[in-house]
């Protein structure tokens, strides 16, 4: 069970040499402990089999979420923790929000966290990368309902050029090898920005959503393959509707250099995107999967770094430029992390 905040106490009251006492029991502490704690979570709901806690940093200095109960006060924290009671007895946690924008699922046991969802990164034509968008504030309900679904509402913002002050996200009740979060919102322009779209092959002009992982090696990856499906025929006969073939496309990331790493990808045949850990070494990490419903317009690109493999997907009939106050795009996507196994593939990278 998450510890709640802990408890002050005065040890000072009727004793004249009180502060030398307090003096030296702090010493005692910072000998102890290695200093006082920074870092502490507060529990903020516990409803159903859900339970959400805050966590504080003093670092931050009351920066990151705003997270209200209901309808209490609001408070400030740098993460949330989203724990679920899956034997009646045990809390796990499922999922973590970042005040930087990271969403951060997790399997149960014997699970492990791994890579994270960010939303809303695009390349600026003066500030080049710009994003991700941060979830500003959030409000827990009261209660969770008897479907056990966790409906929040709140914001999000990248601090410079995007905002949304209409965001819905919904935490499905976790199963042991899928956890699924829906998010809903509306982007619009904070002020009159520009999409650089110089390099229209890479398919990086605007990240609708991206997932990210550590790939040390080609041994050592949270996620080692990417899979996307395309359409490779489509006729339509009017009254009869449509005939359509789709193709699984996957890229191992073992046989890929340091760069960009679809070479012209196709637009997704469904909604669909995988990064996936196809066995449980080096580390028992899920595989990640977004559904990206809206916007429309939706190619798959991604980037092998030092250490980390970025896969987005790329919003390409984004406009060249925006001004302050103009609607950007509504987005509807799942985020998903599901268990690792061995991935089917039509067709495999050469």
């Amino acid at each position: 069970m998450p510890r709640g905040p802990l408890r002050s106490f005065d040890i000072s009251r009727g004793n004249p040499y009180a502060w030398r006492v307090s003096y030296l029991f702090f010493v005692a502490l910072l000998l102890l402990t290695g200093g006082l704690p920074a870092i502490a979570d507060t529990n903020l709901l516990t409803s159903g089999r859900w339970a959400v806690d805050g966590v504080t940093d003093s670092v931050t200095n009351g920066a990151g979420i705003s997270v209200a109960v209901g309808k209490s006060a609001s408070v400030k924290v740098a993460e949330l923790k989203f724990f679920y009671n899956f034997d009646g007895v045990n809390l796990v946690q499922v999922f973590s929000i970042t005040g930087t924008g990271a969403f951060r699922p997790a399997l149960p046991p014997p699970g492990e966290v791994g890579g994270a969802f960010q939303l809303g990164s695009y390349q600026d034509c003066e500030l080049g990368l710009v994003g991700p968008l941060a979830v500003t504030n959030l409000v827990l309900p009261a209660q969770v309902k008897n479907n056990g679904i966790l409906q929040m509402t709140g914001g999000l913002a990248n601090g410079t050029s995007l905002r949304s002050r209409v965001l819905t996200l919904k935490l499905f009740p976790p199963q042991t090898d899928l956890i699924r979060v829906d998010v809903r919102c509306r982007l619009v322009a904070t002020r009159n920005f520009c999409v650089d779209q110089t390099a229209p092959a890479h398919q990086d002009k605007f990240r609708a959503v991206t997932m990210t992982a550590d790939y040390l090696s080609a041994t050592n990856a949270d996620n080692d393959l990417i899979r996307y499906v395309r359409t490779t025929e489509k006729i339509c006969l009017g009254l009869w509707g449509c005939y359509v073939r789709h193709q699984s496309d996957c890229f191992n990331l073992a046989n890929q250099e340091p760069g960009y790493i679809i070479n012209a990808p196709h637009p997704l045949g469904n909604p669909w995107l995988l990064l996936a850990h196809t066995s449980t070494v080096p580390r028992n990490t899920p595989s990640l999967q977004v559904a990206i419903r809206s916007p429309s317009g939706i190619r798959p690109q991604g980037f092998l770094g030092a250490s980390t493999v970025e896969l987005w997907g790329n919003w390409w009939r984004v406009r060249k430029s925006y001004k302050t106050g103009q609607s950007v795009l509504a987005m509807n996507c799942s985020l998903e992390a599901l268990t690792p196994r061995p991935i089917g593939c039509d067709w495999v990278q050469p």
